[in-house]
């Protein structure tokens, strides 16, 4: 309808609302498209009070998953379940924190899985650069590919994840017997014994309770009993990282990671500013829910571009 009238105001002669939607198509997405593309080709510079980081960028991703009709399922598959087809977008974005600088976007379907998308992020890395990761994305491939471009991860570990000291010992035995509030330690993850450092900050006795009645529910769900190596890592917060000891202490890397919060704040106002679900949730063609994504993304990258313009002034 907006597009509609804007079109009239131009042109003196308002197409119907149907005419519009029967004009997008694929150059109206690649147009959108561009736009966002343009916004994060323009960079702007640092705050000077930013420049006391170590870090040359501190690079972040996540990921945000819309609902749509389940009827759109051919083109935005999602992932089934019991009631059949089920449909979703998922939008992947990039950006450095230390500058608020959008880096990359990527609209794709909701059954693409967030470490499939992790690779992407590789090509921009460069050499200083943090990036910071949700469980997710974890993948020692990829932090081997960071590692070797001399730049830093940074990264939650995941229950699945085995590690082990030098001498065999399992982290579930070293924090059974630990009785500090956080331990620091040089570990061998998964199955490749990839080398790295493990922080963990044990949490209090109601976030632990919390974390383990949500395990139960899920396996009960699912129809097994939770591992007990599980319940046990659920007494702590674990990080691994390949920032050395002496180049930053436990606590700096733990106070580091929970920037990442601001990405979950920034996707929750995204999600719910442009109600960009309620404009989703519709039978329609791809062109039109391209449209809509596109047009959300251009709304969210202006909205960092802004938050990057007032920290400056």
């Amino acid at each position: 309808n907006q597009l509609a009238m804007c079109v009239g105001h131009t042109n003196h002669n308002a197409p119907r609302r149907q005419a519009v939607h029967k004009r997008l198509g694929a150059s109206s997405s690649a147009f959108l498209q561009a736009v966002p593309d343009k916004i994060l080709r323009h960079k702007i510079d640092l705050h000077p009070d930013l420049c006391a980081f170590s870090f040359g960028r501190v690079l972040i991703e996540d990921s945000v998953q819309f609902k749509t009709h389940r009827a759109n399922h051919e083109s935005y598959p999602g992932l089934g379940n019991s009631s059949g087809s089920t449909a979703g977008c998922k939008v992947d974005v990039s950006f450095d924190l230390l500058a608020m600088e959008p880096m990359m976007e990527k609209q794709v379907c909701a059954r693409t899985q967030d470490r499939v998308l992790g690779p992407m992020l590789l090509t921009v890395v460069k050499a200083n650069d943090l990036v910071i990761r949700d469980m997710g994305y974890f993948s020692l491939a990829d932090f081997k590919q960071i590692e070797a471009g001399n730049a830093f991860w940074l990264s939650r570990l995941p229950s699945a994840v085995q590690a082990n000291r030098a001498r065999g010992q399992s982290l579930e035995d070293s924090l059974k017997k630990s009785r500090k509030r956080i331990v620091d330690l040089k570990v061998r993850l998964g199955a490749a014994q990839h080398q790295a450092r493990l922080i963990a900050v044990r949490v209090e006795d109601d976030v632990c309770a919390k974390r383990r009645r949500q395990r139960r529910a899920k396996s009960k769900k699912q129809g097994h009993t939770p591992r007990k190596k599980s319940l046990l890592r659920d007494q702590w917060s674990i990080y691994v990282t390949n920032l050395r000891m002496e180049q930053m202490p436990a606590r700096a890397v733990v106070q580091l990671y929970k920037v990442r919060w601001a990405v979950e704040i920034q996707f929750r106002a995204w999600k719910q500013s442009p109600k960009v679900q309620a404009a989703l949730n519709r039978i329609t063609n791809k062109h039109h829910l391209e449209a809509l994504m596109l047009g959300a993304m251009i709304f969210q990258v202006l909205t960092l571009r802004m938050v990057q313009h007032f920290k400056r002034t």
